[in-house]
């Protein structure tokens, strides 16, 4: 396998992007960018959509990354000039569990890839991941569908058995 320098998670709220980068990071030794951290300020504050845009693809210019999160704005720029496309493309109900295990661990605490906002429960924001699938799962294929470095996952297991083996590969 040739480095791996730069790399894209893709997926809707609630499929493990996150965790998936801290695991990522441990296997090749790379920088991430939650871009969740750079679209919330404090307390939930959005940044404006062009300012966060410009930020990502400040970002994209670096050498090496993990950047985690879907924004489709960006995504397409992302994807060129990514070594992999990891998208994590499961059934709604495993997103939803994903939030809501999410919540019951983390409710009241600081999020750690967003500084200075708490997990909260957020009703709309479940009734967004409800549809999420529906409404923008779409989108990203039809972005994805047009590079050969995207790697699909449909479950957890998948994903797991797939990092099992890129953890032995390495280690050679």
């Amino acid at each position: 396998m040739d480095k791996i320098k730069r790399i894209s998670i893709v997926g809707a709220p609630g499929t493990g992007k996150t965790t998936l980068a801290y695991k990522l990071k441990e296997i090749f030794n790379l920088p991430i960018c939650h871009i969740d951290s750079i679209h919330h300020l404090p307390n939930w504050v959005l940044r404006e959509e062009k300012e966060r845009d410009s930020m990502i693809l400040e970002e994209i210019k670096k050498d090496e990354w993990i950047i985690d999160g879907t924004y489709t704005n960006t995504l397409e720029e992302r994807a060129k000039v990514s070594d992999i496309v990891i998208f994590l493309d499961y059934p709604t109900i495993t997103s939803l569990k994903g939030v809501f295990q999410r919540l019951s661990k983390d409710l009241g605490k600081e999020k750690p890839d967003i500084p200075g906002c708490k997990e909260k429960f957020d009703i709309s924001f479940i009734i967004y991941v409800a549809g999420y699938n529906r409404q923008r799962r779409k989108v990203i294929v039809d972005i994805l569908d047009k590079y050969e470095n995207v790697k699909v996952f449909r479950s957890r297991k998948e994903l797991e058995n797939w990092l099992e083996n890129l953890k032995e590969s390495t280690k050679r």
